[in-house]
């Protein structure tokens, strides 16, 4: 009685999806270490290790303002809001609303329309915390990514490319970045 060897027929599809999956491993790897990049620079930020800009206030938005329109607390005295002759309580529109999705970096230049007026306000290099104050409420909302970004790395450095643990991983890794929200911006 002979016995059909299938394991040759099947042996370049099986290499072809090893492959496959080595790679997204690392993409996933590369991710995760992106997550954890994105928290410790945060807290590096907040603990006053880095330099980053200050435009001398807070803007915050209000459900009673139109969308778009932004009140303005905490000008700081002597910063580049107070400079500009702006108050705090003033509404204000944000020309470059992305801006607000990340650190700002000295020397950064951003436009406000206050009615029919363009204020351009240009950050000031600060070594203070961004969110003063609040920076502990902050790093307790990074925990959760935190952990899913190193879990996802433990997961995928130790996968050696099988599917179900790199799937798990990469989810993890992009589950912890999109988790990342410290705490609402401040400029």
């Amino acid at each position: 009685m002979q016995v059909a060897d299938i394991s040759d027929s099947s042996a370049p599809l099986a290499a072809k999806n090893n492959r496959w999956w080595q790679a997204l491993r690392w993409a996933g790897i590369l991710y995760a270490l992106f997550a954890v990049w994105l928290d410790v620079d945060w807290v590096l930020t907040q603990t006053r290790l880095t330099q980053h800009g200050d435009y001398g206030v807070t803007l915050r938005s209000d459900p009673a303002l139109p969308m778009g329109t932004l009140r303005l607390m905490n000008v700081r005295p002597g910063g580049p809001a107070e400079a500009a002759g702006l108050r705090d309580g003033d509404q204000v529109d944000l020309l470059d609303r992305w801006i607000m999705a990340r650190t700002p970096s000295p020397g950064e230049i951003i436009v406000l329309r206050k009615g029919d007026t363009e204020i351009k306000l240009k950050s000031i290099a600060n070594r203070g915390p961004l969110l003063p104050g609040d920076w502990i409420e902050g790093l307790y909302t990074l925990l959760p990514s935190l952990q899913c970004a190193f879990l996802s790395l433990f997961i995928l450095l130790r996968s050696g490319a099988r599917p179900s643990p790199v799937i798990l991983g990469v989810a993890l890794a992009a589950y912890g970045v999109a988790w990342f929200d410290p705490l609402p911006p401040t400029l």
